[in-house]
């Protein structure tokens, strides 16, 4: 099947909300679907017009016979789409933004769209916790394949959250779209060659060294410099041994960029006390520290670690920080905490979806949660893709059409453009089944405005192409620790 790129306006209309979208400010067009409540005119011989609510129009003259033409697509069958993310336990900050980006596409759409066959169908999503629980999201997949009839299955928040869940689609034969886990995760972690495609799922995702490419994007930037000396801290989950892997993680990456490291054995999840690796790091005289533990893991060794004297110039971890509540729970020591950035304010896409430019869903998310923004907000690119798969697929309830629609997806996503029309082999297109996206390297500075810290970009990662499109907001700061 032939991709073809297509413009917000396109969009819209394949979404079947077109017809309002104009003079509707914001891409919230979809309040009224293309077909709305259209009222039926009657016009007779005498010149009299009559007006009733039915959709139709009719025409009568004298001595002819009357006319009928219908004013809307025909009704098709539903569309149902299961959401499964964490919305409690310790991944809960993957999920924090599902609500918000659940009901901006249920007001722009209407509820509804109309499909390439012109059916216009009830969109309906249905959403469950996966509790950051991995037995449970694949039980609750299950469920929503096996019992809810969904359409389709959206995804994200690390392997824990992501892996089952695709499992299921594929033991199941529905399709399943993904992202925020590593592509490594996704494909070596589910016992993939790392050549074969995927049957019924794909990923739209980060990469366990492009996040370790965006933290030292960032370190390069430190003016003072460092000894290149970098400690690694991994939990033992399916994400630390993902980051921690010989082969595909971040070991391998220092190695080629030039620095040296000192990994300890990985820690239990949920560990407390980190003595030993402070201990081992602060002997190694390690400047640098790279992680991927949850925010309690993250903030107990934090905190262990100012008290015991191992204070690095330079301080990162690939989970944890990239939620503004690490550091706002760590306080003033946390200033100028690396982070990686997937989504940010200063991106210059708009999504096709909404109408939104970046820094529109990022203000708007934080006036109606009341929580600061966020980069797991590119997760709207899985509503995005959604939407234009069941828009493009020739047959929109046969699964194998709809997958062909997802797998020849060519986006402008407002969390950057995505495209599986690129070749297999391409940077973005290490595996049939995935597209990845680039990440820069960001850091927590002090805020300028009514959050404590603000994510700042200090670092292209992994994509210096990116210059000229992405502006830097300034140079590495050190951490101070508060000035303990």
């Amino acid at each position: 099947m032939e991709s073809k790129e297509v413009s917000r306006r396109e969009f819209l209309k394949m979404a079947g909300v077109a017809g309002a979208a104009v003079g509707m400010a914001g891409g919230l067009g979809g309040l009224l679907a293309a077909c709305g409540d259209e009222k039926e005119t009657t016009t007779t011989a005498a010149g009299e017009t009559t007006t009733t609510a039915a959709g139709e129009t009719t025409t009568t003259a004298a001595g002819e016979t009357t006319t009928t033409a219908a004013a809307g697509p025909e009704q098709g069958s539903p569309l149902k789409v299961g959401v499964v993310m964490p919305m409690t336990g310790p991944l809960a900050e993957f999920g924090a933004p599902t609500k918000y980006l659940t009901e901006k596409v249920k007001e722009v759409t209407g509820g509804k769209i109309v499909t390439k066959d012109n059916k216009e169908r009830a969109l309906e999503w249905i959403e469950y916790d996966s509790q950051s629980d991995s037995n449970r999201a694949a039980t609750v997949t299950g469920d929503l394949i096996q019992n809810n009839k969904v359409n389709l299955i959206m995804a994200e928040g690390g392997p824990d959250s992501v892996l089952g869940p695709a499992d299921q689609c594929e033991a199941l034969g529905c399709p399943g779209i993904f992202c925020n886990l590593p592509w490594t995760a996704f494909t070596f972690g589910r016992g993939n060659d790392g050549v074969t495609p995927f049957k019924w799922t794909y990923a739209v995702t980060i990469g366990t060294q492009e996040n370790g490419r965006a933290a030292v994007s960032a370190f390069e930037r430190y003016t003072p410099g460092t000894n290149k000396k970098v400690a690694l801290l991994y939990p033992n989950n399916a994400n630390g041994i993902e980051y921690a892997d010989m082969d595909n993680g971040i070991p391998p990456l220092l190695d080629e960029l030039g620095y040296t490291w000192v990994m300890p054995d990985l820690y239990p999840p949920g560990s407390e006390d980190f003595t030993a690796q402070i201990s081992t790091f602060k002997k190694e005289g390690c400047e640098m520290l790279m992680g991927s533990g949850v925010t309690p893991e993250f903030a107990n060794f934090f905190s262990q670690a100012v008290q015991q004297g191992f204070k690095p110039p330079l301080m990162s971890n690939g989970i944890a920080l990239l939620f503004p509540s690490a550091p706002a729970s760590m306080g003033p020591a946390a200033e100028n905490c690396i982070m990686e950035i997937a989504f940010d304010p200063s991106f210059p896409w708009t999504s096709p979806l909404t109408g939104q430019t970046c820094a529109e869903i990022w203000d708007e998310y934080e006036e109606r949660t009341g929580n600061q923004g966020q980069g797991i907000l590119n997760a709207i690119r899985l509503y995005e893709w959604a939407v234009d798969a069941f828009t493009r697929a020739d047959n929109v309830e046969d699964p194998e059409s709809l997958i062909e629609a997802i797998g020849t997806a060519k986006i402008d996503s407002a969390a950057y453009p995505m495209d599986f029309t690129l070749p297999v082999g391409h940077k973005q297109r290490p595996h049939p089944s995935v597209f990845v996206l680039p990440v820069m390297g960001g850091q927590w500075q002090k805020g300028k405005g009514k959050w404590p810290f603000d994510q700042v970009i200090v670092g292209y990662g992994g994509f210096p192409e990116l210059e000229g499109t992405l502006s830097l907001g300034g140079e590495t700061l050190g951490m101070t620790y508060g000035g303990a």
